[in-house]
């Protein structure tokens, strides 16, 4: 039987042809159809504002105006793209006075009430995902006259016109795709339209999963039949089972992905075909195409991903993702088998540190075997191959402390400096060289310590420094440890000795380090060590008002001892620490400590204050937003991890505290989604493993009661696999909750 496209496929072919260079027009396409000329008429008029021909007399501004009711909160700005269903223009959102994107039902379609109803479930739909690889829903509206939603706007390009196609940027993306798609899943929404123009990229390279217009509910868990075989959806990358039998299931979004990275990474689509008859034909022979001539590991995760049969795909989303996740991280991937060279291989790339290590100490074994043999025959020339040796060596370990400083930082990176710096101090000191270079090395094993949350490590090397030097700086972060692992006796003894040969020194460096040590030992608001440290202060303010690391000082100051805001006045500051730290993150924007700060005090404020959520909800979403920065600069540091788990929780309660429980949902998908993240690293303790845990046992019994149970199923084997390597006492008590 002759399939008769719809006025959707013959607009999308429309679209297409223009796109070419193809320009067809309007006369031409109601002679060929015409039992369609009226539809296809009105849908022109919407996707081709261009002139008053299709505007019926109206300016392009005019036009504009009347798809909006006259109180919209939204003005349409230009138009970005269309398609056979609507078409998409970027706003702005007047209250906010932001950009947004919006999206129009086709003036065709709007007079259609079943057509509305798909269009405001695809809002619906859309605005259940929280995801930050899933663009966001503001509004929605949706009657007889006006049928539109509002979403974020995301300002790049998307997937097909990428200029990067090398195969570790396609997995990059398809990661997050992935992973958005995976999680979609888990809410049981199928996107069923995946092709690279529904791939967006902000100008930073994030991912944005958009256009989920044919996206639908599996309220049956496991998939559904739909009536018309291959009815929906985008032919061009439609699994065989979705053509032939109307099969809908997540594993069509599979291959739908699968054949979008294909024709990225070929540059040439899966199937081929200028009709849809010639489409339909390759796809139903089911010829497994496999891609080849870029990275085997890459091309295997795709080969899978694409098969005809659904059986010899991944079982799902979650599978794939882990399996990008390891060739991106040089781990061998679940989609080939992997000999025992190629693992070699990738073992070099995941971990040239250590390999250059280990084949180093194999060649100086050699070579000091060979040197003992020959030994006394050839001394004068083993000990001039054994300097040589030496300073070779010294330049590797050099080399190792120089790359692992530049790395994330992390518990593993961190031993194996410390591991290390015992040879390469006896080597510097053998060559006779300054002992700078083992106190740079020390420097950077502190610092990666500090922010790997290595407390232990990070004191021991503190410990070392100030063997090596004894300055103000090294003193105060030794007794800032101290104190942190509960040895006040020791760090204020340090703080003391600060303080004599700080307090009244004519260098301004310090004097402030004076001051900081003072306000570490104030222990209540009228304390003389307060008093000091304030008069401090403000010296140096009068002298620098444009100090960042002063101001800072003073916003902690104001925090500590907030009841004292009037004596702590300083002429020509603000004494409202939350104002001042706003004003150092967004002058500083990679300061740690001083994004850490302002997340700590909207925590605290939060928790004495549940009301604050509604009465300044812009200065928590700004905290928010700084959590969320905070975590992409450092996503290995225990204390910005912590911190920023801490505010979403205290969000979470005051959200449900002042009524907003659709907020706090948003909020508590949102730090599921960052736990899920961090919790990719090996090195994030057990504690945050536990905590992800606890949130995918509700996110569970959620799917449960909503009978979402290949969803349920999901997030039961996830959390088993996340429990069988956790070693915490506490974990026995979630596999007994998993059992029950």
């Amino acid at each position: 039987m002759t399939h008769e496209p719809t006025p959707e496929e013959i607009i999308e072919q429309f679209i297409t042809a223009t796109e070419l260079g193809n320009d067809e027009k309007l006369a031409n396409l109601q002679s060929r159809f015409p039992q369609l000329s009226d539809e296809l008429r009105d849908i022109l008029q919407l996707l081709r504002p261009d002139g008053e021909s299709h505007l019926g007399g109206l300016s392009t501004e005019e036009y504009f105006d009347s798809l909006l009711p006259p109180d919209s909160d939204f003005r349409i700005i230009r138009q970005l793209d269309s398609g056979g269903m609507g078409i998409v223009f970027e706003g702005m959102q007047l209250s906010l006075n932001r950009r947004v994107a919006i999206k129009f039902l086709s003036a065709a379609l709007v007079r259609d009430e079943e057509q509305r109803r798909l269009f405001e479930q695809e809002a619906r739909l859309i605005g259940m995902l929280h995801h930050p690889n899933i663009v966001k829903i503001i509004s929605v509206q949706c009657t007889e006259r006006y049928c539109y939603y509002a979403m974020e706007y995301v300002e790049g390009h998307n997937l097909s016109q990428h200029p990067n196609n090398h195969p570790r940027e396609l997995a990059r993306i398809a990661l997050h795709a992935a992973q958005a798609l995976a999680y979609s899943h888990s809410c049981g929404i199928m996107h069923r339209d995946i092709k690279p123009s529904n791939i967006m990229l902000d100008h930073e390279g994030n991912v944005h999963l958009c256009d989920f217009g044919l996206a639908c509910l599996m309220e049956w868990g496991s998939g559904f039949c739909e009536p018309g075989a291959g009815a929906s959806g985008t032919l061009r990358y439609m699994s065989p089972e979705r053509l032939l039998h109307g099969r809908n299931d997540f594993l069509a979004d599979q291959y739908a992905l699968g054949a979008t990275l294909y024709e990225c990474a070929s540059g040439q689509p899966l199937h081929q075909g200028t009709t849809r008859q010639q489409l339909r034909h390759c796809i139903e022979r089911g010829h497994k195409k496999k891609l080849s001539g870029i990275d085997s590991d890459f091309a295997a995760i795709i080969n899978k991903s694409i098969s005809p049969r659904p059986s010899d795909r991944y079982r799902s989303m979650g599978d794939m993702a882990q399996d990008l996740q390891r060739y991106l991280q040089y781990e061998p991937v679940k989609a080939t088998n992997t000999d025992i060279l190629h693992k070699l291989r990738l073992w070099f790339k995941r971990a040239p540190i250590t390999a250059l290590l280990s084949f180093s100490c194999i060649i100086l074994v050699i070579v000091s075997a060979q040197f003992l043999i020959m030994g006394y025959v050839r001394t004068a020339q083993a000990l001039a191959t054994a300097e040589t040796n030496a300073a070779y060596a010294d330049d590797i370990l050099e080399q190792i402390f120089t790359s692992l400083q530049q790395q994330p930082p992390s518990r593993t990176n961190t031993r194996l400096m410390s591991t290390l710096l015992p040879y390469y101090t006896k080597l510097i000191r053998q060559a006779d060289k300054p002992t700078d270079a083992i106190l740079k090395a020390q420097h950077i094993i502190a610092i990666c310590a500090e922010r790997s949350g290595d407390n232990k490590q990070a004191l021991k090397a503190y410990q070392q420094i100030l063997k090596l030097e004894r300055t103000p700086q090294t003193l105060i972060n030794l007794a800032h440890k101290l104190k942190e692992i509960n040895n006040p006796e020791e760090a204020t003894l340090l703080y003391r000795e600060i303080i004599k040969n700080g307090e009244l020194s004519h260098i301004p460096a310090q004097r402030f380090l004076a001051a900081e040590a003072l306000l570490a030992l104030a222990e209540k608001a009228d304390s003389a060590e307060l008093r000091k440290a304030h008069k401090i202060i403000a010296q140096l303010l009068q002298e620098d008002g444009t100090n960042a690391d002063y101001r800072f000082l003073y916003a902690r100051m104001l925090m500590a001892y907030p009841e004292n805001h009037q004596t702590l006045r300083i002429p020509g500051m603000e004494p409202n620490a939350t104002q001042l730290l706003h004003k150092l993150c967004t002058e500083h924007p990679r300061k740690l400590n001083y994004m850490q700060e302002l997340i700590k005090l909207s925590t605290k404020r939060l928790r004495h204050q549940p009301g604050l959520y509604n009465h300044a909800r812009e200065e928590i979403l700004h905290a928010l937003r700084t959590a969320d920065h905070l975590l992409s600069l450092a996503p290995h540091d225990q204390q910005s991890v912590q911190a920023m788990l801490e505010l979403y929780h205290a969000s979470i309660r005051a959200a449900r505290h002042a009524g907003n429980h659709t907020e706090a949902r948003k909020l508590t998908d949102r730090r599921l989604s960052i736990l899920e993240h961090i919790c990719l690293s090996p090195d994030t303790p057990d504690e945050q493993q536990l905590t992800l845990i606890d949130l995918l046992f509700d996110k569970m019994a959620l799917q449960s009661r909503a009978g979402h149970h290949s969803a349920t199923t999901e997030i039961r084997r996830t959390i088993e696999q996340k429990l069988a390597h956790i070693k915490h006492p506490d974990a026995a008590s979630r596999r007994q909750r998993l059992q029950q």
